[in-house]
Formats: C-alpha cells, sequence, structure tokens
C-alpha cells in the first residue's frame, strides 16, 4: 500500500449501510454472512443476502438484539434481582431503538457523549 486513494472506498461499515450493498469485491454474498467495520472499528454493520434481498442490521438492530438476548437469559435463570442490565449508546443512535430498548425491553440506556 502505497498510501494513496481514498479511505474506505467502496468499503467499510458506511458504504455499505449507504448503498445497501455488499463491499465492492465482494460478488457472491448469497447465503453468506458478512461484516463491514469503518476504519478504526468504532462502527460496525451485519449483512446477508437471501433469494436476493440484501438484509442489513446496523449498531442499533444489533445492540437491541444482544440486550433482548441476554435480558431472556437472565429472567431465564431466575437472576433478575442480582443481575442489572443496562445499554450504552452514542448521541448518533437511532431514537426509536432507544424507546424500545427502554420501553418494551425494559432496559435503560445511558448516553455517551
Amino acid at each position: 500500500n502505497s498510501g494513496s486513494g481514498v479511505l474506505n472506498s467502496g468499503c467499510g461499515a458506511d458504504f455499505v449501510k449507504v448503498s445497501q450493498s455488499a463491499s465492492e469485491g465482494l460478488k457472491d454474498i448469497n447465503d453468506a454472512r458478512c461484516v463491514a467495520v469503518d476504519g478504526d472499528a468504532d462502527r460496525v454493520v451485519y449483512f446477508f443476502q437471501k433469494d436476493g434481498k440484501f438484509n442489513l442490521l446496523d449498531g442499533d438492530k444489533i445492540a437491541t438484539l444482544i440486550a433482548g438476548y441476554i435480558g431472556d437469559l437472565v429472567k431465564q435463570s431466575g437472576l433478575e434481582s442480582q443481575i442489572k442490565l443496562g445499554l450504552v449508546q452514542t448521541a448518533y443512535a437511532n431514537g426509536s431503538s432507544t424507546d424500545y430498548i427502554v420501553n418494551k425491553l425494559g432496559v435503560p440506556v445511558a448516553c455517551a457523549p
């Protein structure tokens, strides 16, 4: 790498989310599970293609799924009085995901600056 060129050109989490397509160079993602991160890996998206349809899970969706899953495990184990869940989001988080996590999952959310 000579160091010339555009950072994350045709790839990375933002490219995949905005274009709703796989990173350039990934030709056949049908039934493959893929992850894209940005340059410093503080953003991640998970994507796959099923029956020709592109599917994307962004950070908000991933955090919501994980919070719901761990919350269910805590409830099933009977440890609600001993284990308290919380979730930290950035100011860029989707307000609808925050509302769902707090009001439907019952998990408190804090916002990191």
